[in-house]
């Protein structure tokens, strides 16, 4: 799986929300997180285009219009898996109470990322 740096994460954040978007409208849903001009942002998803982590919709289209090729609980998964095993050095499955109070995983979410974080199929980034 593709890891997407802390400053790619701030962007996905509100893509995964709105499901596509167009870099205007990214720039502004993140401007308050990152503190970036419009130029930093869009060459951002030029660099996430380049490593398949979005997807511009339609080239011929103006504005282009940007959706997440990563899913948000692969991603989300993948990350705290490696985390827990690399950084922590636990095998241990990750308590879903850590994700009780998140504004990103919704309640109706939490069985399927239970099984991608504790499941056989728990996603890696190695």
């Amino acid at each position: 799986m593709l890891i997407p740096t802390e400053c790619e994460m701030k962007l996905l954040k509100h893509i995964w929300v709105a499901e596509q978007m167009s870099a205007a409208d990214i720039h502004a849903a993140s401007a308050a997180d990152t503190g970036w001009t419009y130029s930093s942002t869009r060459k951002t998803l030029d660099r996430m285009v380049e490593k398949k982590l979005v997807r511009i919709m339609d080239e011929s289209l103006r504005p282009r219009i940007y959706s997440a090729r990563v899913g948000k609980l692969e991603t989300i998964a993948a990350l705290s898996t490696d985390f827990v095993r690399n950084m922590l050095d636990s095998p241990a499955p990750l308590p879903m109470a850590v994700f009780a109070q998140s504004r990103l995983v919704d309640a109706a979410e939490l069985g399927t990322l239970d099984r991608l974080l504790n499941g056989a199929d728990a996603p890696s980034l190695t």
